[in-house]
């Protein structure tokens, strides 16, 4: 079949998924040795409405509670390019961790949008905690030229920022933020340590 997620390492290995599991474990796999990129084919829903990956070996290989979680041991850059496409993990309904993504990383994510109209998003996050769209606990974080609207939690609803140092946040190339519900404050983003920088 046609595949759902391209993945590129710098080296210039490409391999082509039709599972968003398998290719998201693979991309985490790979980002312990070398930079990659994973390019979305299609939009990115939650399982059973919840689970954007699902495995049985926990958060070292890409998930955390059905969340797509970048690990410590990612020590070098993953970029993340929407394509136009959307990854929803589509709660109705707040879950602890419930964030759509978990960054934890020694290296960076870059979220980047290459497709013309521009139409990529990450929504559908609804957490009881902190970080509905994503949770920044270490690392550093690009968004560029992406949406991130319709998550919410009590903190944060789009963007968490959690670390005192190392936690480094950078708002690029007309990304937008919007329409995020915070229940007790930051909207849109909040720093609890950390930086930011637009």
């Amino acid at each position: 079949g046609d595949p759902v997620i391209i993945v590129e390492t710098k080296e210039g290995g490409k391999k082509n998924f039709i599972s968003y599991n398998r290719g998201w474990i693979y991309a985490i796999e790979q980002s312990e040795n070398t930079d990659v990129t994973v390019t979305l084919c299609r939009d990115w829903k939650g399982y059973f409405g919840e689970y954007l990956c699902v495995t049985a070996t926990g958060n070292e290989y890409g998930t955390s509670n059905g969340r797509l979680y970048i690990p410590s041991s990612s020590k070098y850059n993953i970029t993340i390019d929407l394509n136009g496409y959307s990854i929803d993990r589509g709660l109705t309904s707040a879950v602890s961790d419930g964030s759509v993504f978990h960054v934890n990383t020694e290296g960076s994510l870059t979220i980047i949008d290459s497709s013309k109209e521009k139409t990529g998003k990450i929504t559908g996050g609804n957490s009881t905690g902190n970080g509905g769209g994503i949770y920044l606990d270490y690392g550093n974080l690009y968004l560029k030229g992406v949406t991130v609207t319709g998550n919410s939690a009590e903190y944060g609803a789009g963007i968490y920022c959690d670390d005192l140092d190392d936690a480094v946040v950078y708002i690029q190339d007309d990304t937008k933020i919007y329409e995020n519900t915070a229940s007790v404050s930051g909207g849109g983003i909040y720093v609890y340590n950390g930086y930011l920088y637009v």
